[in-house]
């Protein structure tokens, strides 16, 4: 959490009675919301999220605010041809944190939400730039500034990964509505399961025409074999139930589950790998006990997130059958890193439910009967239960969890549906104006304190404290252009940083290249090129990815390529970091180099965490210590 902004992801809808009670000698009532929540070197503020009328909060939503962005719907009555009343239709749309809302008034089928029942709804997350939509017959996307990007024609879509959706029917398109690969195309007869990500995605069918291969496991764009679990002459022949499955469909944060069922017991063993099928870690408890799921803390609990990996970490249910044995002990839950490491168990359902896996130090507990609605991972309860009816007329619903980026955002909102808001979580103790619920008092008080907090939040034009001096340093050399020199904190795209590699280039240089490479989802003349000097390569089928975020080690690969072509030779030193075998083979030399000139450093822990995004600020300050290499 050190130097960062903490947002929370929403994942949960929790509808909890709230009943810790407040020392009455701490305020004669309690505030219907206090400003700030202080725990134990973490503070989480309260901040009201503007909704405008007439408009709630989507009760269908996954992860709620993402990418800055809530889903929410009305309804709006209904005429005919002669102006008559005819009913009601419910629409969305998405409202940003400062209450915003998209202009669909000459759409002529504007967004309207999908459920399968009242159990099942369609969640509308922006991911990737994108956010799909439905215009009552089929889906498209829009993009965040609310322009249709791509028009309503799949019946089924998914998020975008990596600049690659799935939109069922075997066929994955690009950001711009291409088709980038197709079953049908290929002639081939199976199915893609999951999304696309990290370069890869699930596969199960043949690889041929004339059905010779029977195949299961992950391809590349190029339909070309990666990771086998399974591959033989006929589907006949596969037995999932005896053979490697699928236990985590799509890739994430470089990690996937794999379901061994070829031993002799009557339960499968959990294998976690890599993007190059190496074991990484194997998970087979001994009978009596079972594995009973492994999920992830982007969507707790659900089907559509199983084994997913957040923060490196992730949740395995074991389960006793031991005769006998007390039912509260049967079911245990077990957060765990991908080392193997146990770092938080609780019994279900007696002792506690926990969304999240703890990323950012909190995490809800989903349990009455635990004091905290927000916890920290020693079961310290940062934002407690204490609302009665007296104050605010019932209880609240919480949807709190974790995004694939892992920080964190939340949403507290009143039973009535018209009041929500936005939860901040940061480090170190609140020393604003605002009225505090301190949990180590239990009172509540006036703000004030004498400890600065650690983690001020920086505006949207202007970089973090830390990182301030080199990104100006950077705009002064000429390395920065303009459109970089705003949202300091937000991921870099792979666009963007061949924009700033560029402007370090020729100005290192004195002279403008000339060398061109061109991609079939861009034409930017950046990419283009550093496509032409060798410095970028594509995601594969003549694509580039523009709009995707740039990972920490293709940056420390780019940086790499870059500095050679500017005929600088870095020295070369293997990474130095805990989690070096994270490191894709094709950017493990890269990351020496930038570590040993000092250009890139790792994170807390000695981690380099190659596969998390690489914002604004990281990509101007590093440019900035290569150019002084180099220069």
């Amino acid at each position: 959490m050190k130097g960062q902004k903490r947002w929370l992801g929403l994942v949960l809808a929790l509808c909890l009675c709230l009943g810790l009670a407040v020392p009455a000698a701490a305020v004669e009532t309690l505030p219907e919301m206090p400003d700030v929540f202080q725990g134990d070197g973490v503070y989480v503020t309260a901040k009201e999220l503007p909704i405008p009328e007439g408009w709630t909060v989507w009760t269908g939503v996954s992860r709620g605010i993402n990418e800055g962005f809530v889903t929410v719907v009305r309804n709006e009555n209904v005429q005919d041809a002669n102006g008559f009343y005819t009913g009601t239709k419910l629409v969305m749309n998405w409202v940003d944190l400062e209450g915003n809302l998209f202009d669909f008034s000459d759409w002529e089928n504007p967004p309207t939400p999908h459920t399968y029942n009242e159990n099942q709804r369609q969640y509308y997350n922006f991911h990737d730039g994108l956010c799909y939509f439905y215009d009552g017959e089929k889906f498209g996307y829009i993009d965040t500034a609310g322009n249709k990007v791509i028009d309503a024609q799949f019946s089924s879509p998914a998020d975008f990964h990596d600049g690659v959706a799935n939109v069922g029917s075997g066929t994955l398109i690009n950001k711009s509505g291409d088709v980038v690969f197709s079953l049908r195309d290929l002639g081939w007869s199976g199915t893609i399961m999951g999304e696309y990500s990290d370069g890869l995605f699930a596969y199960r069918g043949y690889l041929d025409e004339g059905r010779d291969t029977y195949f299961v496991g992950w391809l590349n764009l190029q339909g070309e074999p990666v990771i086998t679990l399974y591959s033989g002459d006929s589907m006949g022949d596969y037995n999932q139930n005896e053979d490697l499955d699928f236990g985590t469909t799509t890739f994430s944060e470089g990690y996937a589950f794999v379901e061994d069922n070829r031993g002799d017991g009557s339960y499968p063993s959990y294998v976690l790998i890599d993007t190059k099928g190496n074991e990484v870690l194997t998970l087979e408890p001994e009978a009596p006990v079972y594995i009973g799921g492994i999920f992830g803390g982007e969507n707790f609990g659900s089907s559509s997130a199983p084994g997913k990996v957040t923060g490196g970490r992730f949740w395995v249910n074991y389960v006793d059958t031991t005769p006998g044995i007390d039912y509260t002990e049967k079911s245990q839950d077990v957060l765990m890193d991908v080392e193997g490491n146990e770092l938080f168990r609780y019994s279900r359902p007696a002792e506690l439910t926990v969304g999240g896996t703890f990323d950012n130090g909190v995490a809800v507990s989903r349990t009455p009967s635990i004091d905290g609605l927000v916890i920290d991972i020693n079961k310290n309860a940062v934002i407690p239960r204490f609302y009665t009816e007296e104050v605010n007329g019932g209880s609240f619903n919480v949807t709190i969890g974790f995004n694939e980026d892992n920080q964190t955002l939340g949403v507290l909102s009143g039973t009535n549906g018209d009041t929500y808001y936005i939860l901040e979580v940061h480090d170190g103790t609140y020393t604003g104006s605002g009225v505090v619920y301190d949990a180590a008092t239990g009172t509540i008080r006036q703000g004030g304190g004498t400890t600065q907090p650690t983690d001020p939040e920086p505006s949207a034009d202007q970089p973090s404290s830390w990182a301030q001096e080199q990104v100006s340093e950077a705009i002064s050399a000429g390395l920065v252009p303009d459109a970089l020199q705003s949202s300091y904190t937000t991921p870099a795209t792979r666009s963007e940083f061949c924009a700033l590699a560029v402007e370090l280039y020729e100005t290192v240089m004195g002279t403008e290249i000339t060398e061109r490479a061109s991609f079939t989802d861009t034409s930017d003349e950046n990419v283009e090129k550093m496509a032409g000097l060798g410095v970028v390569n594509g995601v594969g089928a003549g694509q580039f990815n523009p709009g995707g975020q740039i990972t920490r080690e293709q940056a420390a690969a780019l940086l790499s390529r870059l500095a050679a072509a500017m005929g600088h030779t870095l020295a070369d030193q293997a990474p130095g970091y805990t989690d070096a075998a994270d490191i894709a083979a094709y950017a493990a030399e890269a990351v020496g180099q930038m570590q040993a000139a000092g250009v890139m450093n790792g994170v807390e822990g000695n981690r380099f965490d190659p596969k998390s995004p690489y914002t604004r600020e990281q990509s101007i300050m590093t440019a900035l210590r290569l150019y002084n290499i180099v220069k």
